[in-house]
């Protein structure tokens, strides 16, 4: 127990830090700054009162004390980076009024926060804030909020309810990755920009509707939904279009993304597309038969990776490349038919694919990557 002495206005930088026999202290109300790393690893501490003076607090000022589960927080301060990260025991928390900013993995880690309360007034909301809180269930963000960060709720597994509010701008990446209880995302008006894994491995989500005022979508943005059964796209959108629940781009050139959860097992690829998107059919494991259209020109990295039942695969005379890992993981696939134009075959394309026969001339590209890889080769009729 230590009473820090009534004349003190400032706690210094790592001043606490790692003091792992302290249960109990008191800040005077004079004190209007507690600086970098200042209780950090502070273990043993679990009750906190910060007087309404402190203004501010520096990077990482209460980060790892994993015993910490009530904070009282003055009315006017900005969390900083890493402010709480590794609070494993910290329950609610009430961000102050005044705050206008969440820092960078402010609450990181915070494995036990069951439910934050955010005020209106915060517009910045830090990457990571919130990653590996698996304990939160339902979180608001507040409509000043422009962006949401890069891994903010990643790794959230028990978030199950999210509001978006319009003036969002952007997902940044990986947001909401590895939220395997999130079942619906409605994604608002005002959002533009989707970055690369912003959904990935959501394991519940079935359904998504892009606005039209999305311009750029990331790769991977939803790889490994596994219940993902349908991506609309909202009409007047000049980037993206989507049929039958498919995700193309504008002008149904490219095949971006084959929901992995829907239950058909025969997909056409339109005749219109020339490229399929790296990762497009990726875990798509329902899928026994897929017809590669004739326009179709290159197949892209991972493009059918996992898709565990496929067993035929013809490639159209069209196609002149072949991505990495393209038809990796396809452990039924016994026979893939592979024209003379192919030049060009990506390391990995066929890996894990056991019991594979390629089918091809004999001195084109197919022959010689069957013989270098020790794939079996059976000359095309």
């Amino acid at each position: 127990v230590y009473t820090i002495p009534g004349s003190v206005t400032a706690v210094g930088n790592r001043a606490f830090s790692r003091c792992a026999y302290l249960r109990e202290i008191a800040v005077p109300r004079r004190v209007t700054t507690i600086g970098e790393y200042a209780f950090e690893s502070c273990w043993r501490l679990t009750d906190m009162v910060i007087p309404d003076n402190v203004t501010a607090f520096g990077e990482g000022a209460f980060a790892d004390c994993v015993n910490l589960t009530n904070i009282t927080m003055p009315s006017a301060v900005n969390i900083s980076d890493h402010a709480f990260s590794g609070c494993g025991r910290l329950r609610d928390i009430t961000i102050p009024a005044g705050a206008t900013s969440i820092g960078e993995s402010a609450f990181s880690g915070c494995s036990g926060l069951r439910s934050v309360s955010i005020p209106d007034g915060v517009t910045e909301v830090g990457d990571m804030a919130f990653m590996y809180c698996g304990s939160l269930a339902e979180i608001t963000i507040p409509s000043g909020v422009t962006a949401i960060g890069d891994s903010v709720f990643s790794f959230c597994a028990g978030l199950t309810d999210v509001t978006i509010p319009e003036g969002v701008t952007s997902i940044g990446i990986r947001a909401f990755a590895q939220c395997n209880r999130l079942v619906n995302i409605a994604i608002p008006s005002s959002v533009t920009v989707i970055r690369s894994g912003a959904f990935e491995y959501c394991g519940r989500l079935t359904n998504v509707a892009v606005p039209a005022g999305v311009t750029s979508i990331g790769s991977g943005v939803f790889y490994n939904d596994e219940r993902l059964r349908e991506i609309v796209v909202a009409e007047g959108n000049a980037g993206y279009a989507s049929r039958d629940g498919v995700l193309f781009d504008k002008d149904m050139k490219t095949l971006i993304c084959y929901p992995q959860g829907k239950e058909s097992s025969v997909y056409v690829i339109p005749g219109g597309v020339t490229r399929i998107g790296n990762g497009a059919f990726s875990g798509c494991d329902n899928l026994t038969d897929i017809t590669i259209s004739g326009n179709v020109t290159r197949i892209g990295d991972d493009a059918f990776e996992y898709c565990e039942n496929l067993t035929d695969v013809t490639i159209p005379d069209s196609v002149t490349s072949i991505g990495y890992g393209a038809f990796s993981n396809c452990k039924n696939l016994a026979n893939i038919t592979i024209p003379p134009n192919v030049t060009s075959i990506g390391i990995g394309a066929f890996y894990d694919c056991e019991n594979l026969v390629i089918r091809g001339s004999e001195n084109s590209r197919a022959a010689s990557f069957a013989r270098d890889y020790g794939i079996g080769f059976e000359p095309a009729e």
